[in-house]
């Protein structure tokens, strides 16, 4: 097992536990968020609700008292607006409208001129164009404001106009007519700046109403304080005969802005919520919504994850640092047991068996390389009256430094084998003529034929060697070494004929 491998897999675990972790907290958060949304959307839509039915309520005791006052208002009704505007700080202004057929035009307008001053008149406003309309051209009839409260300087600006010259509002007067009920006109800008609406209402329901009251209501101050919103939130209410986005049915549109990266809109979802609100009055849409982000995990949460997180990483070392003891201590076991099977304990260079699995390997692949292969018999001269004279330890301290000789004489590629007491067989791969062959037997003779320091006392060994070639000498391995170890015997044949 790598460790590098170990490792990716140990953070690959990491990170998903954590975004486990994570995931639960988001998922927590957002069921809380939801939770938060819906009160705030609730209590909006109680608000509006609630201011609704208080202008209605209060419309309505306004038309009942100008029944009982008389067709004339008096500083009793002043009072009486006075009182309901205190009260209910949406409404702007309450006024009171008469119908007025286009012949009885000139009668409105001495009665305006002898309560309100001679420069009284009759007047319409383009609210498009935010201009006064004035004389009024000739028309049918006319919807005079004959009453307001307050009579500040806009308020006494808004005697004498003809509300219905405007067709929007005149639309709201007919419309109340019809229904016999309230009705609220679109919103449009106030001369305050605020932008409000006009609730209408005949007051006298029986027949052709010649009389109407009417309110100016600051729908602004329906909506919440932006400081009241969580980060992100969006609300809107708009006159349901309109769309959310047009801007002519829209009352107002609040949001708590808080810019969300593409990561937070990936992870959290957005709230959204749609109610009817108002009356058939008043019948208003209220549209609220959240995107929700990282703002919802407080500093508990973060701090909670944060802790998690490091307890994941600490175990998640700890399992790691585990595994890979466990794993070492098994691996070193098996290289063990590898060793103990195919290398000689003594001299550490491969047994018979290592070298007969490499010998095999290499006679297969000897077709593809068109090269000889040759096997190498090595039989130690001398040895025998170095164990009898020294004894073993000293046999086994001279076959070790013979070993490393060996091993430093040959190539990388070439395998040099112990199969037992002084016997050493080697393997050459990627063989070229025999003279290499012959040059590299005279330089192992060579390095076997040093002396050995033994015990403070000079050994000098010799070897014979015999040599066998693939595919000439045999085909198998046992061929292979049979010939090797024949033409070893007679190299030592002829050596101590030689002697």
């Amino acid at each position: 097992m790598r460790l590098r491998p170990l490792l990716l897999l140990g953070g690959v675990l990491w990170l998903a536990m954590t975004a486990l972790i994570a995931a639960a907290f988001v998922s927590r958060a957002v069921r809380h968020a939801e939770q938060m949304f819906e009160r705030h959307v609730q209590q909006i839509a109680d608000g509006v609700g609630q201011r609704v039915l208080a202008n209605e309520a209060v419309l309505d005791a306004y038309a009942a008292y100008t029944l009982v006052d008389g067709p004339s208002p008096g500083e009793e009704e002043r009072l009486y607006t006075r009182q309901m505007m205190r009260r209910y700080p949406q409404i702007v202004a309450m006024e009171r409208v008469e119908r007025v057929p286009g012949a009885e035009r000139g009668r409105v307008e001495r009665y305006l001129a002898e309560r309100y001053g001679p420069a009284v008149t009759l007047f319409g406003f383009d609210h498009q164009t935010r201009r006064v309309v004035e004389p009024l051209p000739p028309r049918d009839e006319y919807f005079p404001v004959l009453f307001v409260e307050p009579m500040t300087v806009g308020g006494a600006r808004v005697i004498g106009l003809d509300v219905g010259y405007a067709d929007f509002q005149r639309e709201t007067l007919l419309a109340s007519v019809d229904a016999g009920h309230a009705v609220a006109s679109r919103p449009y800008p106030l001369i305050e700046g605020q932008t409000g609406y006009l609730l209408m209402r005949p007051a006298d329901t029986a027949g052709a109403p010649r009389r109407f009251v009417g309110m100016v209501v600051n729908s602004e101050l329906f909506a919440p304080q932006r400081a009241e919103l969580p980060d992100g939130m969006r609300v809107r209410l708009w006159h349901s005969r309109y769309g959310p986005d047009d801007r002519h049915g829209r009352f107002f549109d609040k949001a708590a802005s808080a810019a969300r990266s593409p990561l937070e809109t990936l992870l959290f979802p957005r709230l959204t919520a749609t109610r009817r609100v108002g009356s058939d009055s008043q019948p208003f849409m209220l549209d609220a919504s959240w995107q929700l982000g990282w703002s919802q995990l407080g500093a508990f949460e973060w701090g909670l994850m944060a802790l998690l997180s490091a307890g994941l990483l600490a175990a998640t070392g700890l399992g790691l640092s585990g595994a890979l003891r466990r794993h070492e201590r098994r691996r070193a076991r098996e290289d063990h047991l590898f060793r103990l099977a195919n290398y000689d304990t003594l001299t550490g260079l491969p047994n018979r068996l290592l070298f007969y699995d490499r010998l095999q390997h290499a006679i297969s692949g000897q077709p593809r390389s068109g090269r000889r292969l040759a096997v190498l018999f090595l039989d130690l001269n001398r040895f025998k009256p170095v164990n009898d004279t020294y004894g073993h330890a000293a046999g086994d301290a001279v076959l070790k430094v013979l070993a490393q000789r060996l091993t430093g004489a040959l190539r990388a590629e070439d395998t040099v084998a112990r199969l037992g007491g002084d016997e050493f067989v080697v393997l050459l791969e990627r063989v070229g003529g025999n003279d290499d062959v012959d040059t590299l037997v005279v330089r192992l003779k060579n390095v076997v034929g040093q002396p050995i320091e033994v015990d403070g006392r000079s050994v000098v060994l010799g070897v014979s060697v015999g040599v066998a070639y693939y595919p000439e000498d045999g085909l198998l391995i046992d061929e292979l070494l049979a010939a090797a170890d024949r033409k070893m015997y007679g190299s030592k044949g002829r050596a101590a004929a030689a002697r």
